[in-house]
This record gives structure tokens, C-alpha cells and sequence, in this order.
């Protein structure tokens, strides 16, 4: 199974095993949106400093984060336990995918199974990615994010 899959898996309730020790919910995130930033192949400089400035301004452990980021497989992530988290947490995601003016195919696929995974129905999902994907060149605030969800 892989990484991704584990994660589905996560989100779904399927999983028990307790974090691993020291894992925030902030450290889990900042591991997850890396995930989602290699998943084209690289991270690139715009998504870099996406995560970089998110993993500053949210406080997450930085010494978790080096310590995992290379081992992904292995990592057992604290989730968003609140609608509002999951809406934020889904709101990054596909902002980050959003990084270099494209969405990538695995981007795209990732995305819609981590809409699903945070349990927001298939439909909800489908047309909030396609919203973010016709505002490729836009910044798309959580306000405006939350909205479209709402209405979807």
C-alpha cells in the first residue's frame, strides 16, 4: 500500500495506530502539503515557500518536520478534527496546487481523494477543485474558499 493510500486510509477512520510522539496537528499538515508538493515530481520554489511560510506562521515543529519529510511512509498523522479544519486543510491543499499556475493530473487526483477523505461529499469536491482550477492566476482567500464550498 502506499503513502497515499495510508493517508485515505487516515482520513477514512480506518486507521488506529496512535501519532508518533511529538506529532501536532500543524507538523502533520506542514507533512502532508509536502506530500501533495512532490507528488508532480518537485517541490517547486513557489510551493516551497508555501509551505515554508505556513509551517513559520502556524508554529510547526521544524525539527518533526526535518526529521520526517524523507520519511513519509512511516509517519502516523494527527487530523483535523473540526469541519473548519477540514475545509482549511483542504483550502491548502488545493492552493498549493495552485503554486505554479497548473494542476498537475496527480495534483488534480490527489486532491479530489483528500476532498473525499475529509469526508465532503464527491460532487462538493468535484466542483470546488474545478472552482480553484478556473482561478489558477487568482488567489482564492478561505472566505472566498468557504463560500463556494457552501454552495456547492
Amino acid at each position: 500500500m502506499n503513502y497515499w493510500d495510508k493517508i485515505v486510509e487516515l482520513f477514512q477512520g480506518k486507521k488506529t495506530k496512535p501519532p508518533i510522539p511529538g506529532m501536532t496537528d500543524k507538523t502533520s499538515l506542514i507533512l502532508l502539503l509536502i506530500k501533495m508538493g512532490e507528488v508532480d515530481g518537485n517541490i517547486n520554489h513557489f510551493e516551497q515557500m508555501n509551505i515554508q511560510t505556513l509551517s513559520t506562521t502556524i508554529g510547526a515543529d521544524a525539527m518533526q518536520v526535518s526529521k520526517w519529510r524523507n520519511r513519509l511512509e512511516d509517519v502516523v498523522l494527527v487530523l483535523p478534527q473540526t469541519e473548519a479544519e477540514r475545509v482549511d486543510y483542504f483550502w491548502r491543499f488545493l492552493t498549493l496546487m495552485k503554486m505554479d499556475l497548473r494542476a498537475h493530473p496527480k495534483e488534480l487526483e490527489m486532491c479530489q481523494e483528500l476532498g473525499i477523505s475529509l469526508g465532503f461529499k464527491k460532487k462538493k469536491v468535484e466542483s470546488t477543485v474545478a472552482f480553484m482550477v478556473s482561478k489558477m492566476d487568482n488567489v482564492v482567500q478561505l472566505k472566498e474558499f468557504k463560500s463556494v464550498m457552501d454552495s456547492a
